[in-house]
């Protein structure tokens, strides 16, 4: 916009102040500024700036509402017209004031931070839908002001955690004042597994439930512990402990598991009963980690090198396998359907996908196949693999 549209703008806001002149008789500047409302603003802004300041820092209520919006709307439009130390004093001077129309305060905690800052910290008549506003569209700065602010509620503190922001959150588990919901803080408790600075603040906070602190302690640090038994009256070295324990039993009994499972693989492999069918059954029951060692031992490679190709070498990598397995076709597009959904992406099964996987894994050789698994290490990516895989089928 520019300088004469702003001027004929501030002319006609002022314009229909006049007729209210007698309610802002005790405001001489203002007075005299509507007075010229039928001429042309100065290009400065600056002394309408103030005189309308002069308004809103008196004690009486010198303005009615619709008064004071137009004021408002004309300070929006002005503000960046007036120098940052003008802007700053008034915002100073209004910080702390309950009496102040929500719309300025808002003005003023939209503008730069150090016009902004004591706004955003003290200002209470700002409303939670206007902190979240500033908090969605606003800088770090004004975020950061926020959360030194008193008694904030969890809509704003929730707006602030989903920043996504470290120094903001940890800022905000600082202010003890600050409302935070159980959900919201069980979402930064386990965010602390991976975000350090996050579980100092979280174990000092008096509002931290106690079944968040136990579970903090699956991986805080023993200073942090001592701190959880002083400040939260819980043992936390003990529970480290029981967790530890209960964490290896449950290795242990995995590892069992497998052993188990891989014991019976040789078995099964021995007697002849190690198929395509009953691996391709084992994988539709939810035994994972049998079809996994079935495969392995089938295929006549180890365990780990197969879970690349089932998981990480897309369907190229799954059809090798299964085409070295000796899997028919019935059984190869089962095992294709259950891997993928249990990585939880969507299976088609059109006729037309159907006949291209077929021929992908009726075209591959023995020698191929071979070639292939003999080439690939468990180091190559995806794209390693796809390069080792189409130099062997094209050549």
């Amino acid at each position: 916009m520019g300088c004469m549209e702003k001027c004929g703008f501030f002319v006609i806001e002022i314009s229909q102040l006049t007729w209210k002149c007698g309610a802002l008789a005790n405001q001489e500047p203002i007075q005299n500024l509507l007075s010229k409302a039928g001429r042309p603003l100065p290009e400065d802004p600056s002394e309408l700036y103030q005189a309308i300041g002069l308004i809103f820092q008196d004690e009486g209520d010198v303005t009615s509402p619709d008064e004071a919006q137009a004021l408002i709307n004309i300070l929006w439009h002005i503000t960046t017209e007036i120098e940052l130390s003008m802007r700053i004093k008034l915002a100073d001077k209004l910080a702390n004031r309950s009496d102040i129309p929500a719309e300025l305060m808002f003005v003023l905690a939209n503008d730069d931070i150090r016009v902004a800052y004591n706004v955003l910290v003290h200002g209470s008549a700002l409303a939670d839908s206007d902190l979240i506003k500033i908090v969605r569209h606003r800088t770090k700065r004004h975020q950061l002001a926020i959360t030194a602010r008193n008694s904030l509620s969890e809509a704003v503190t929730n707006a602030l955690v989903e920043t996504n922001d470290k120094d903001v959150i940890v800022s905000l588990l600082n202010n003890t004042d600050a409302s935070i919901s159980n959900k919201t803080l069980s979402y930064i408790v386990d965010e602390s597994q991976r975000v350090d600075e996050f579980q100092r603040p979280l174990v000092r906070r008096d509002d931290l439930p106690k079944e968040l602190v136990e579970r903090m302690c699956a991986w805080i640090s023993i200073e942090l512990l001592d701190m959880v038994n002083e400040k939260h009256l819980i043992d936390g070295r003990s529970i480290r402990n029981e967790l530890d324990s209960a964490a290896s039993e449950v290795r242990q009994k995995s590892a069992s598991d497998e052993n188990v499972e891989h014991e019976l693989i040789k078995q099964m492999a021995e007697t002849g009963g190690l198929t395509d069918i009953f691996l391709t059954d084992s994988l539709k029951q939810g035994h994972v980690t049998l079809f996994e060692h079935g495969i392995a031992e089938l295929v006549g490679t180890d365990r780990e090198n197969v879970l690349n190709y089932i998981y990480d070498y897309g369907e190229e990598g799954l059809a090798v396998l299964c085409r070295a397995g000796n899997f028919n076709a019935r059984n190869y597009l089962a095992v294709r359907r259950l891997v993928s959904q249990s990585q939880g992406n969507s299976v088609s099964e059109t006729m037309a996908d159907r006949e291209i996987l077929l021929g992908r894994i009726a075209n591959l050789t023995t020698a191929q196949v071979m070639n292939i698994l003999s080439t690939v290490n468990p180091n190559h990516s995806r794209k390693d693999f796809l390069q080792v895989f189409h130099k062997i089928i094209d050549a």
